[in-house]
């Protein structure tokens, strides 16, 4: 009787002990239920170049508001100068002539006129007739489209270079990028010193600097001497030529990781779009 009793106890537990899990059970369903579970798939970062490209098709069917602007490219040094290469050979002509055609499909994308100064006859081994050769291009260029009311600048693209033991050419720690402008300290009719500057090419330097600065990643150069605006320099082809123009050093080919960066046909691309945008900033800000 008493087992009957005790039987009949479990019995009866365990029917509640069934419900209550049963209960937990539902309870647990109907939360679930109610839970909305998103998935947020990240939208895929368009590059800056991407966006100025979009903005510039949206812009062009109310009109194209660069063509305008002439952008003359000058891929620094000719093929066969002297001495401009890096360590293990590569000529810097073989690292600034593929940056400039790269920039000039960039810029012709914003609607840009673009042309890349390069005359056969520049290929001359003296660095100074080559720079004649260049800067006489240059200006022909920039004077014939002034004509046609065009505003002019131009681009002279080159890469770096540090040799403490020249003529010795050999791999180094000096590392970065920076733009130049015309500057030159002189002495007016009276013999006071003046300093002769281009406004709008401080402007320009300092628009193409920021953006190698930011897209490159390499060490801002000017940091230290212009608080990493640009730097002014007397170089002939900034003093000589009839239009607005920087000198981009984009990196130094006597650095290896430099070097490196500067090869890659991505290194060469960052470099173009950076001096892109820069141009763009130039014109548009």
């Amino acid at each position: 009787m008493i087992w009957r009793s005790i039987k009949s106890i479990f019995f009866w537990l365990g029917i509640i002990k069934e419900k209550e899990e049963q209960k937990v059970i539902e309870q647990i369903k109907e939360e679930t239920t109610e839970i909305e579970i998103t998935v947020t798939v990240p939208k895929e970062e368009k590059e800056p170049i991407e966006v100025l490209i979009e903005t510039m098709e949206e812009e062009a069917k109310g009109g194209n508001t660069n063509k305008n602007n002439l952008i003359i490219l000058n891929p620094g040094h000719a093929l066969n100068t002297k001495g401009k290469r890096t360590p293990d050979g590569i000529k810097e002509y073989e690292l600034n002539d593929p940056i400039a055609e790269k920039a000039k499909v960039y810029a012709e994308s914003l609607g840009y006129e673009c042309i890349i100064a390069n005359p056969y006859d520049i290929e001359d081994a003296n660095a100074n007739v080559a720079l004649n050769i260049a800067v006489g291009h240059i200006n022909r260029i920039a004077t014939k489209a002034r004509k046609e009311g065009k505003e002019v600048i131009c681009i002279s693209i080159h890469c770096n270079a540090h040799q403490p033991n020249f003529p010795k050419n050999e791999w180094n720690d000096a590392s970065g990028t920076v733009s130049f402008y015309y500057e030159q300290k002189t002495k007016d009719r009276q013999g006071k010193e003046i300093t002769l500057k281009s406004k709008e090419g401080e402007k320009l330097a300092i628009a193409i600097h920021k953006e190698m600065v930011k897209q490159t990643g390499l060490p801002d150069r000017a940091f230290s001497f212009n608080r990493g605006k640009a730097l002014g320099a007397n170089f002939g082809v900034l003093r000589n030529t009839v239009c607005t123009t920087v000198l981009v050093e984009c990196a130094f080919m006597t650095n290896r990781m430099d070097a490196i960066f500067l090869k890659s046909e991505e290194g060469k691309d960052i470099c173009a779009k950076a001096i892109t945008i820069g141009v763009d900033n130039y014109f548009n800000n």
